[in-house]
């Protein structure tokens, strides 16, 4: 193997179709592990790989996924492949193997319980710059192989094993806040399909921890705001609030202690105000999904206390709520639809409920740090609103 044109000869009869079915009697977990640990097996395998069909050569391998599981529960195979990593030429195998490897095949060989363990390790060991760099140039066609294994049955357990591990959201951090890493990340998300796969993720305790991890290390708000000025993902972002896992995230994360802080910190960047009413406006005019979102919304465990821990955080409502989202333009029109579509039913079961638990929670909450109450000098600020956008703007934000 360590010979290119053995190397290239072998790769081209792997992609014959039937010969790594053929060879399964000799695709043992010891005769591969045998092969590992010879003194050249780096040199082999990284000539292996570097030829042109090794990509197409290896991923007809995946079917022995069984095998390839339990080569991952070795305890010195992370150390073996992480001499691999960085290798120059590799990140085009890698390219390669993903673009054309089957996606079925490839999440049945992910689902092994060390595979998540060993692929964070390995990642871990490599660079976020490095790896964004890797995947900008051919980012379109990476990002739907991505997300195509990943829509695969029982996947999102998969990633809940892989984002749990310790340091993963500090690298996830640092690579979304490379340009090339959020690029590929919004190519990702936007995958037609994929809203689906983070509903489900969603629903793990693990990933739910991860999420909240990631969302404070520093960078991300930048990350997330700009995502915010793209209308495909703001309708994304409407979507996906709109399921029932998210609004039950959502409450969890806001009752977690300083991110009540860091949401509004968040909604302060420039642009997200406008990200927040299209995100109305989608609920009422696209989806006419608002009643159903308010309703799933109020039948949260502890919505209220969530609520009321944003409201108390300093600069929502004078900073956010009066000074940006109600001067929003045509913020009064989207109000009327909104409350015509929700309706005096709608108003009256569910709103009104709602409104009265969040503020009898917002006293308590004063109550308990000792506060005599807010100092907002509110009407100075509304008489910077004409006549009728301050009343429709009062009512956005007794709905809000």
């Amino acid at each position: 193997l360590v010979w290119r044109p053995t190397s290239l000869a072998i790769a081209l009869i792997l992609r014959i179709p039937g010969v790594s079915w053929v060879l399964t009697p000799i695709l043992t977990p010891s005769f591969l592990m045998t092969v590992f640990r010879h003194p050249h097996a780096k040199a082999a395998v990284s000539t292996l790989l570097k030829t042109r069909h090794a990509p197409r050569g290896v991923a007809t391998l995946l079917r022995h996924h069984v095998v390839l599981g339990k080569i991952c529960e070795e305890p010195d195979t992370v150390e073996r492949i992480a001499l691999l990593v960085g290798e120059p030429g590799l990140g085009k195998f890698l390219q390669g193997f993903l673009v054309v490897a089957d996606p079925e095949q490839l999440a049945r060989f992910l689902r092994n319980s060390a595979t998540g363990s060993l692929i964070a390790a390995l990642v871990l060991r490599s660079c976020p710059a490095k790896a964004a760099a890797l995947v900008y140039d051919e980012r379109t066609p990476l990002a739907a192989a991505v997300a195509g294994v990943f829509q695969q049955p029982t996947m999102d357990l998969w990633g809940t094993w892989l984002t749990k591990n310790h340091g993963v959201d500090q690298w996830v951090g640092s690579w979304l806040n490379d340009p090339r890493g959020a690029s590929f990340a919004r190519e990702v998300l936007l995958t037609p399909g994929f809203i689906d796969w983070v509903e489900r993720y969603l629903r793990h305790e693990d990933a739910k921890a991860f999420v909240i991890r990631l969302v404070q290390q520093p960078g991300v708000c930048r990350f997330v705001t700009w995502l915010n000025r793209d209308a495909a993902m703001c309708r994304f972002f409407a979507q996906i609030a709109s399921r029932d896992s998210a609004i039950e995230f959502v409450t969890e994360m806001l009752l977690e202690p300083g991110l009540d802080r860091f949401m509004v910190s968040l909604l302060l960047r420039p642009g997200n105000d406008a990200a927040l009413r299209s995100m109305l406006e989608h609920w009422v005019r696209a989806e006419r999904s608002l009643e159903r979102v308010a309703m799933t919304w109020a039948q949260q465990p502890r919505t209220s206390q969530s609520l009321a821990r944003v409201i108390m955080s300093p600069g929502f409502l004078d900073r956010f709520v009066l000074r940006r989202l109600l001067l929003q333009p045509g913020l009064a029109e989207v109000v009327v639809e909104a409350m015509v579509l929700v309706g005096v039913r709608g108003l009256r079961d569910t709103v009104l409920p709602l409104l009265l638990s969040t503020f009898a929670a917002v006293l308590a909450l004063a109550a308990s740090e000792a506060r005599s109450g807010l100092d907002l000098e509110i009407a100075p600020l509304l008489e910077e609103l004409q006549g009728a956008d301050s009343l429709f703007g009062l009512a956005a934000l007794l709905l809000g």
